[in-house]
């Protein structure tokens, strides 16, 4: 993931996630990846649809997993990704702990 991100990438994570909020350039997103595995003892990403807007793309989903020292997690999620030059220059995600 990180060989598709710009150098100066945006990121950010819902608050509402554990693993939720920003970080700057690709050397801080590699390190919200890392936190991931210090977070979940196994987390899934299932997209269920995409949408191609031009130099936004959006992924809709679910995620769901386990917590280290913890029980079960699931939630919705909108991830926007903005593309430039075919590097990720800013990623967004938009969360909702409650899953219909």
């Amino acid at each position: 993931m990180l060989e598709a991100t710009a150098d100066d990438v945006e990121w950010t994570v819902a608050d509402v996630l554990v693993q939720g909020g920003s970080w700057q350039g690709r050397e801080a997103v590699g390190q919200f990846f890392q936190a991931l595995g210090e977070h979940y003892e196994e987390l899934s990403i299932d997209v269920q649809d995409l949408v191609d807007g031009g130099e936004h793309v959006v992924g809709v989903g679910v995620g769901h997993g386990k917590r280290r020292g913890g029980g079960p997690v699931e939630y919705g999620f909108a991830h926007v990704f903005t593309v430039s030059d075919g590097k990720v220059t800013r990623f967004r995600e938009y969360a909702d702990r409650a899953v219909d």
